[in-house]
């Protein structure tokens, strides 16, 4: 056999190698896919914290003065974290100026990075942030809001110090390592987040489809919010064309 034969069968080999492997492959089981797509968001930060003790003096004519406060100290930093669910959208090269680069994108809530993303969000000790009883806030959703009652009062003040310029990955309880991700660009009125993941590539990702949902369509939903492990769960759309609001603008970082 010739030198030159022997390399168009290595060629052709080499070309045909992918057909036979996705030949051999076994279908894919879609609860394991959309587990492996699936990831947590990771906000590690510091909570300051201080009470608040409220009082009224009594005045010489017997009647009361208005309320007071009274600050206590600031209480030691407790270390938390703000966890919610993130599923992967690519992974595979990626423009960086001129040159292509592997990278993975993540698309998350902006509410779960609005820490790393909003200084107003995570207040300071001359600036802290007031915390209400639960029976004092008003919740509103149309449009979405806050809002406390009249003539509540705070109970405790607090802040939080974020010591990390990155997001933390995990797409597993178990996991032992660190993976850093960086917010490239955020919507806050439409709460939609997008993370990258620098030189990391050749995972699954999801896909969007081009028909549009269906009402009664039957879906998949897995997630992780709240810290809590991953968890699969089924259900069916009810509405499709919700109003989401004005969009903020895309702004990036």
């Amino acid at each position: 056999m010739s030198k030159s034969i022997a390399k168009l069968i290595v060629i052709l080999l080499l070309i045909l190698m992918p057909s036979i492997v996705l030949a051999q492959e076994q279908p894919i089981n879609i609860n394991e896919f959309i587990r492996s797509v699936t990831v947590q968001v990771v906000v590690s930060v510091e909570k300051y914290y201080r009470s608040l003790t409220w009082y009224q003096e009594i005045n010489t004519d017997g009647s009361r003065s208005e309320w007071k406060v009274r600050h206590g100290k600031w209480e030691e930093p407790e270390r938390i974290e703000v966890v919610g669910s993130g599923f992967i959208v690519y992974s595979g090269s990626a423009p960086y100026g001129n040159e292509l680069i592997g990278a993975t994108y993540i698309l998350t809530n902006a509410h779960v990075v609005s820490l790393m993303i909003r200084e107003d969000a995570r207040g300071s000790a001359y600036k802290p942030l007031d915390v209400f009883l639960p029976d004092d806030i008003i919740l509103s959703t149309n449009p979405p809001g806050i809002a406390v009652k009249e003539g509540a009062r705070p109970i405790e003040q607090q802040y939080f110090v974020i010591n990390k310029d990155y997001v933390s990955i995990r797409h597993s309880e178990d996991q032992l390592y660190e993976v850093r991700a960086k917010i490239i660009a955020y919507d806050e009125l439409l709460d939609v987040a997008l993370l990258e993941l620098g030189n990391v590539w050749g995972l699954p990702y999801a896909k969007f489809r081009k028909q549009p949902a269906k009402v009664a369509e039957e879906v998949i939903i897995c997630g992780a919010p709240l810290g809590i492990g991953f968890s699969l769960d089924y259900g069916k759309i009810n509405q499709t064309g919700l109003n989401l609001g004005i969009s903020g603008g895309i702004k990036g970082r």
